[in-house]
């Protein structure tokens, strides 16, 4: 798994868009850094079991605002402890009054 998407599917991810899309942009020096296959296995699984929560969290009729909570928080809790400094931006809470 590794080797496919270190030679297929990043590089194609990369150049995913127009050239002149502010995806293309931010992608130009992206380089993949997991060197490991076992990290990579384990990250696939986190995002596997995150989905499966937001699945879980629909089907209870709660969304998966829960989900998107926990994992902004568990964020800054690993900037915090490895003495990082950091940014994450979140969107406003929707009010349905807004609208």
């Amino acid at each position: 798994m590794l080797f496919h998407i270190q030679t297929n599917v990043f590089p194609f991810l990369k150049k995913l868009g127009r050239d002149d899309a502010p995806f293309a942009k931010y992608m130009t020096n992206a380089v993949f850094i997991i060197a490991k296959p076992a990290l990579l296995v384990e990250a696939v699984t986190i995002i596997d079991e995150i989905f499966e929560e937001i699945l879980k969290q629909q089907l209870e009729g709660q969304g998966f605002q829960d989900t998107q909570g926990d994992l902004y928080e568990f964020l800054l809790s690993e900037i915090t402890t490895a003495g990082k400094l950091g940014q994450f931006r979140t969107p406003r809470a929707y009010n349905s009054t807004d609208v």
